[in-house]
């Protein structure tokens, strides 16, 4: 896989991206993973998804993870969510947040959770919001 070209990678159909297998999606490199376009994504599943290295997951630009659907951001590892920068965070839509578990949800960091917009929460139900950790309440609301 590192031989292939970042421009080659994001040439692919997204069917073919589909195929490749977790091991295969685990060796993408930083630049190969920065170049997979919104469909390449969206066609990866959660193996492949939690194949990834955290460290490169920033690779993934933020507008990029928007267009993930909340299934797909719920198979990410508590380590890979840990993992994402803050604009990446700042890009989670309510439903991918939802949709997150709570052992996911805390697994965010205090910065992440400061930097995170109001709306974001919108979708959390009761039960949701009070499973938060209270030092990630208080990182957004201090």
């Amino acid at each position: 896989m590192h031989a292939i070209k970042p421009e080659h990678i994001a040439k692919l159909a997204p069917e073919q991206v589909a195929a490749l297998s977790p091991e295969q999606v685990g060796q993408l490199t930083f630049d190969q993973l920065a170049a997979l376009r919104p469909t390449q994504l969206r066609a990866l599943g959660g193996e492949q998804l939690q194949a990834i290295r955290p460290s490169r997951l920033q690779a993934v630009a933020p507008g990029r993870i928007t267009g993930l659907r909340p299934d797909q951001v719920a198979a990410f590892s508590q380590e890979q969510l840990a993992a994402l920068t803050t604009e990446q965070v700042r890009k989670l839509t309510p439903d991918q947040i939802a949709k997150l578990s709570d052992e996911q949800r805390n697994a965010l960091t205090p910065e992440q959770v400061a930097a995170m917009r109001p709306a974001q929460f919108s979708h959390l139900n009761t039960t949701q919001i009070a499973a938060l950790d209270p030092a990630l309440v208080a990182a957004h609301d201090p």
